[in-house]
Protein backbone atom coordinates (compact mmCIF):
# COMPACT_ATOMS: atom_id res chain seq x y z
CA UNK A 1 0.00 0.00 0.00
CA UNK A 2 2.75 2.76 0.81
CA UNK A 3 4.05 2.25 -2.61
CA UNK A 4 1.16 2.36 -3.91
CA UNK A 5 1.01 5.90 -2.22
CA UNK A 6 4.62 6.69 -3.01
CA UNK A 7 4.29 5.57 -6.92
CA UNK A 8 1.12 8.00 -7.09
CA UNK A 9 2.64 10.86 -5.42
CA UNK A 10 5.55 10.54 -7.78
CA UNK A 11 3.39 10.67 -10.88
CA UNK A 12 1.30 13.66 -9.31
CA UNK A 13 4.34 15.64 -8.79
CA UNK A 14 6.50 14.99 -12.00
CA UNK A 15 3.01 15.43 -14.11
CA UNK A 16 2.74 19.07 -12.92
CA UNK A 17 6.05 19.65 -13.66
CA UNK A 18 5.85 18.19 -17.26
CA UNK A 19 2.49 20.53 -17.84
CA UNK A 20 4.02 23.45 -16.92
CA UNK A 21 7.16 22.52 -19.32
CA UNK A 22 4.41 22.00 -21.72
CA UNK A 23 3.17 25.80 -21.02
CA UNK A 24 6.68 27.12 -22.14
CA UNK A 25 7.08 24.47 -24.88
CA UNK A 26 3.23 25.85 -25.73
CA UNK A 27 3.80 29.45 -26.30
CA UNK A 28 6.98 28.71 -28.03
CA UNK A 29 4.88 27.17 -30.58
CA UNK A 30 2.51 29.38 -30.60
CA UNK A 31 4.99 32.35 -30.93
CA UNK A 32 6.50 30.52 -34.23
CA UNK A 33 2.89 29.70 -35.27
CA UNK A 34 2.51 33.99 -35.17
CA UNK A 35 5.90 34.60 -37.07
CA UNK A 36 4.44 31.73 -39.46
CA UNK A 37 1.63 32.91 -40.51
CA UNK A 38 2.33 36.49 -40.57
CA UNK A 39 4.68 35.78 -43.09
CA UNK A 40 1.66 33.91 -44.99
CA UNK A 41 -0.54 37.00 -44.76
CA UNK A 42 -2.71 35.38 -42.28
CA UNK A 43 -5.54 38.47 -40.73
CA UNK A 44 -4.35 40.40 -38.01
CA UNK A 45 -7.49 39.07 -35.64
CA UNK A 46 -5.85 35.21 -36.34
CA UNK A 47 -2.46 36.58 -35.30
CA UNK A 48 -4.13 38.39 -32.64
CA UNK A 49 -5.86 34.95 -31.10
CA UNK A 50 -2.14 33.17 -31.67
CA UNK A 51 -0.49 35.70 -29.79
CA UNK A 52 -2.89 35.88 -26.75
CA UNK A 53 -3.27 32.09 -26.66
CA UNK A 54 0.78 32.28 -26.31
CA UNK A 55 0.71 35.09 -23.76
CA UNK A 56 -1.71 32.82 -21.78
CA UNK A 57 0.58 29.74 -22.01
CA UNK A 58 3.72 31.86 -20.82
CA UNK A 59 1.94 33.76 -17.96
CA UNK A 60 0.76 30.32 -16.57
CA UNK A 61 4.49 29.23 -16.89
CA UNK A 62 5.96 32.09 -15.57
CA UNK A 63 4.22 32.07 -12.66
CA UNK A 64 4.91 28.33 -11.57
CA UNK A 65 7.61 27.33 -9.12
CA UNK A 66 8.49 24.68 -11.69
CA UNK A 67 9.45 26.53 -15.02
CA UNK A 68 9.44 30.74 -13.14
CA UNK A 69 13.39 30.08 -13.08
CA UNK A 70 13.89 28.46 -16.91
CA UNK A 71 15.91 30.28 -19.27
CA UNK A 72 13.79 28.79 -22.14
CA UNK A 73 10.87 30.74 -20.25
CA UNK A 74 12.06 33.87 -20.24
CA UNK A 75 13.23 33.97 -23.81
CA UNK A 76 9.91 33.53 -25.02
CA UNK A 77 8.32 35.36 -22.27
CA UNK A 78 10.27 38.27 -23.49
CA UNK A 79 9.64 38.05 -27.27
CA UNK A 80 6.06 37.91 -26.44
CA UNK A 81 5.61 40.82 -24.52
CA UNK A 82 7.64 42.87 -27.16
CA UNK A 83 4.69 41.41 -29.56
CA UNK A 84 2.43 42.42 -27.23
CA UNK A 85 3.96 46.03 -27.77
CA UNK A 86 4.04 45.59 -31.22
CA UNK A 87 0.19 44.86 -31.27
CA UNK A 88 -0.60 47.33 -29.15
CA UNK A 89 1.08 50.06 -31.20
CA UNK A 90 -0.75 49.25 -33.90
CA UNK A 91 -3.99 49.02 -32.11
CA UNK A 92 -4.57 45.62 -32.73
CA UNK A 93 -5.02 45.15 -28.73
CA UNK A 94 -6.19 47.15 -26.34
CA UNK A 95 -4.77 46.91 -22.21
CA UNK A 96 -4.23 48.66 -19.32
CA UNK A 97 -0.70 48.26 -20.06
CA UNK A 98 0.79 50.28 -22.45
CA UNK A 99 3.51 49.85 -25.23
CA UNK A 100 6.18 50.65 -22.99
CA UNK A 101 4.37 48.78 -20.12
CA UNK A 102 5.13 45.54 -22.34
CA UNK A 103 8.68 46.64 -23.76
CA UNK A 104 9.26 46.98 -20.05
CA UNK A 105 8.49 43.41 -19.17
CA UNK A 106 10.70 42.07 -22.36
CA UNK A 107 13.60 43.57 -21.25
CA UNK A 108 13.22 42.48 -17.72
CA UNK A 109 12.14 38.74 -18.61
CA UNK A 110 15.71 38.94 -20.94
CA UNK A 111 17.62 40.68 -18.48
CA UNK A 112 16.46 37.70 -15.80
CA UNK A 113 16.56 35.02 -18.28
CA UNK A 114 20.71 35.61 -18.97
CA UNK A 115 20.78 35.65 -14.80
CA UNK A 116 19.67 32.33 -14.63
CA UNK A 117 22.29 29.63 -13.61
CA UNK A 118 20.42 26.18 -14.19
CA UNK A 119 23.66 24.73 -16.03
CA UNK A 120 21.43 24.93 -19.20
CA UNK A 121 22.69 27.31 -21.89
CA UNK A 122 19.94 26.66 -24.63
CA UNK A 123 17.21 29.24 -23.51
CA UNK A 124 20.45 31.98 -23.67
CA UNK A 125 20.95 31.36 -27.38
CA UNK A 126 16.74 32.19 -27.58
CA UNK A 127 17.49 34.93 -25.72
CA UNK A 128 20.48 36.67 -27.77
CA UNK A 129 18.44 35.72 -31.17
CA UNK A 130 15.44 37.33 -30.01
CA UNK A 131 16.91 40.49 -28.27
CA UNK A 132 19.18 41.29 -31.30
CA UNK A 133 15.92 40.70 -33.55
CA UNK A 134 13.26 42.89 -31.36
CA UNK A 135 16.95 46.16 -31.09
CA UNK A 136 17.11 46.04 -35.22
CA UNK A 137 12.82 46.15 -35.07
CA UNK A 138 13.12 49.21 -32.72
CA UNK A 139 15.73 50.81 -34.21
CA UNK A 140 14.24 50.82 -37.67
CA UNK A 141 10.90 52.36 -35.42
CA UNK A 142 12.82 55.14 -34.11
CA UNK A 143 14.14 55.97 -37.27
CA UNK A 144 10.87 56.58 -38.63
CA UNK A 145 9.75 58.36 -35.94
CA UNK A 146 12.53 60.82 -35.86
CA UNK A 147 12.37 61.42 -39.75
CA UNK A 148 8.37 62.25 -39.05
CA UNK A 149 9.35 64.85 -36.79
CA UNK A 150 8.93 63.10 -33.63
CA UNK A 151 12.70 63.32 -31.72
CA UNK A 152 11.19 62.20 -28.58
CA UNK A 153 9.62 59.59 -28.83
CA UNK A 154 12.38 58.65 -31.21
CA UNK A 155 15.29 58.94 -28.88
CA UNK A 156 13.34 56.90 -26.09
CA UNK A 157 13.16 53.98 -28.69
CA UNK A 158 16.64 54.69 -29.76
CA UNK A 159 17.64 54.25 -25.84
CA UNK A 160 15.40 50.74 -25.44
CA UNK A 161 16.74 49.92 -28.60
CA UNK A 162 20.25 49.69 -27.14
CA UNK A 163 19.32 48.11 -24.11
CA UNK A 164 17.88 44.94 -26.03
CA UNK A 165 21.29 45.08 -28.07
CA UNK A 166 23.19 45.23 -25.62
CA UNK A 167 21.25 41.91 -23.97
CA UNK A 168 22.19 40.46 -27.39
CA UNK A 169 25.73 40.38 -26.41
CA UNK A 170 25.71 39.31 -23.00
Amino acid sequence: MKIIILVFTLLSFSSGVWSQKANVTHAAMEFNKLVSMRQNGATSAKLKQILISAKNHIDQAASHVNTQNSTKMYAFKGIIYYELAIFMLQDEITSEMTFFDNLDISIQSFTKGLQVVNGKESGKSYIHKYAHRVAGELNALAWGLKKSGNNDEANELFKISKSFQDLSYR
